[in-house]
């Protein structure tokens, strides 16, 4: 035997030895990391997931990018995207195909975007390109519009966000359009033209970005198209429309005032009417479902109504592609109305954003919020509050009045040093009340009933709060019917309905009422709902498609919203000599109101 295979034949039968044991004992698989990693992410174990596929990626070299890729996306469903970046590092992608490319170019992007870094982030939806799978069509313009307004591109991100409206479920329509309504009135008035300017006339932004031109008083640069056999008023009646009302219900009486207001609208119109069936609900989801159902095979062309919350989301999931167009007479908890569709509500939150601009225009900035202790109230506050936040006002602090007490003062004192109160010295000017504090806050807005606000002005008084201008919701009219009491309410000044403070065009007059109880008391406004549901409804397709078009309503001005709501703008009306007036739009609210030394 040569030399060398001597000495390694001990060598190799060592090395035998092992293996032919190996060749008689039972076999075991070495468990795949990469297998177990998905099984984890199939079972929402993402961060074990992640684990799973980091470990993977170290011993396998040749799928290492792609297993850092996966432990990357589990990362992200964990929640981390610190991690998934840290997992991203060093990922070429070169090798990847179209689907794992997209997976990752999306996911950097949602990285740079958690990172604050706007510019890489852009720059990554540029190597991408526009043409992405389906299924992450709505994730990819997401993304941009996020990336387009990080950067400061809001008339850009409003875009995408239009063009992603049509992808979304309808649940979340109404979150996206209003960003898109809160992008464009960050956006300068420059901004706004221009790039309005650029759009087509059809492209699904054009709407929003025509509705912010009006609201600004800009012109717009694509005329709206209207039905040819619209009125010059916009006015195109259906022939044979149904009125839904819970009649005989537990809130009949509700029912009854809208159903005369609509009724007195209808009677007032002097041109072309339509026919009108009444159909009776329950108040239900169940009954409003029957009697929609019942009305669409009686051939009617629209639909008023149903009035109650759970009523008309139950008939928007009845009719979600919009078969039949209806004017809601209350707006859904969830999503917005089918297309071609409106709902009508006497919201607060018309009442706050009303005030909000009010006092905006009359150069106030700060405001001090005293609250009633109702919802309505809170909802009307918070617009209010949401309102001046998007004009560079705020609203630097919320007085709750207590609901156990007449006393207000310590509430009163609690919020002093949020207004920065200062005493202002009278150094023997008897025209300076002794207890007077300078405020830095320019207005109040009050949100509760005639009763509170009596006790309200004088405490403020007592506490130093002089000449502040008081701002409420409609609210305070409720117990204010005595002339003698109400003195103390004088030049404050609060939201209503026109109809209740004169004669507004195309209604009837109060007066030619006579005796009927529906348009009188806490019924009228009601009254004054149903009369405008009927003018709005001759107006459904102008609302709808011109975001200039808007109605003088017994109730306010109205116009579309563009999410499928109308909004109404109410009056301003204003104690003086302890009675209700209208209130005129000029001057300044605090040169009325002066408090006199009790």
């Amino acid at each position: 035997m040569p030399r060398i295979l001597t000495r390694l034949a001990p060598l190799l039968l060592a090395c035998a030895l092992p293996l032919t044991g190996c060749d008689t004992a039972p076999t075991r698989a070495t468990p795949d990391p990469a297998q177990a990693a998905e099984r984890d992410f199939a079972a929402g174990e993402f961060s074990r997931a992640a684990e799973g596929f980091l470990e993977a990626a170290d011993w396998n070299r040749g799928q290492r990018d792609a297993l850092r890729l996966r432990a990357a996306e589990a990362w992200r469903e964990e929640g981390d995207l610190e991690r998934a970046g840290k997992a991203l590092e060093g990922v070429s992608g070169r090798r990847f195909d179209a689907d794992a490319r997209e997976r990752l170019l999306l996911l950097r992007t949602e990285v740079a975007l958690s990172q604050s870094d706007a510019p890489r982030a852009l720059g990554f939806l540029e190597e991408l390109g526009p043409q992405v799978t389906e299924a992450r069509r709505t994730r990819r313009l997401e993304l941009a519009a996020r990336a387009e307004e990080a950067d400061g591109n809001l008339f850009q991100a409003a875009a995408v966000r239009a063009e992603l409206t049509s992808l979304l479920p309808r649940t979340e329509v109404r979150a996206n359009t209003r960003a898109i309504q809160d992008l464009l009135a960050r956006a300068d008035d420059a901004a706004l033209a221009f790039g309005a300017a650029s759009l087509k006339a059809d492209h699904p932004l054009y709407p929003h970005a025509a509705r912010a031109l009006t609201e600004r008083g800009l012109p717009l640069p694509h005329p709206i198209a209207m039905p040819a056999q619209s009125a010059a008023d916009g006015y195109h009646p259906y022939e044979r429309i149904a009125l839904l009302l819970p009649l005989g219900s537990n809130i009949d009486a509700a029912a009854q005032a809208v159903r005369d207001g609509f009724l007195a609208g209808y009677l007032e119109e002097t041109r072309s009417r339509p026919q009108v069936r009444i159909y009776a609900t329950a108040n239900s989801a169940e009954s409003a479902l029957a009697a929609w159902e019942a009305a669409r095979k009686d051939g009617v062309q629209a639909i008023v109504g149903p009035l109650g919350r759970e009523e008309v989301e139950a008939v928007f999931e009845a009719d979600r592609d919009g078969s039949l167009p209806m004017l809601a007479l209350n707006r859904g908890t969830a999503a917005p109305p089918p297309s071609g569709s409106l709902s009508f509500a006497l919201n607060p939150e018309d009442e706050g954003v009303a005030a909000a601009k009010r006092i905006l225009r009359r150069a106030g900035k700060r405001v001090l919020v005293v609250q009633g202790g109702d919802e309505y109230g809170q909802r009307a506050a918070t617009a209010l509050a949401h309102r001046l936040e998007q004009r560079e006002g705020r609203v630097v602090a919320t007085l709750s009045l207590p609901t156990d007490s007449p006393d207000y003062g310590p509430a009163i004192a609690a919020v002093l040093p949020k207004l920065d109160a200062r005493a202002v010295a009278a150094e023997g000017d008897l025209r300076v009340e002794e207890n007077r504090l300078a405020l830095n806050v320019d207005a109040i807005f009050f949100t509760g009933r005639a009763s509170q606000a009596r006790l309200l002005v004088p405490q403020l008084r007592v506490a130093g709060i002089y000449d502040l201008p008081i701002y409420a919701t409609s609210q305070i009219t409720a117990g204010a019917d005595n002339a003698r009491l109400d003195r103390e309410l004088d030049g404050i000044e609060f939201t209503d309905s026109p109809w209740l403070l004169g004669a507004v065009a195309g209604t009837p007059a109060r007066e030619s009422l006579g005796g009927l109880d529906t348009a009188r008391g806490g019924a009228a406004r009601l009254f004054a709902f149903g009369m405008d549901a009927f003018r709005l409804i001759g107006h459904l397709d102008q609302l709808g498609r011109d975001p200039r078009a808007s109605l003088p309503g017994a109730t306010g001005t109205l116009r579309s919203d563009g999410l499928g709501q109308v909004v109404r703008t109410p009056a301003w009306a204003r104690f003086r000599g302890g009675r209700i007036l209208p209130a005129g739009e000029e001057g300044l609210i605090g040169d009325e109101l002066q408090f006199d030394q009790p």
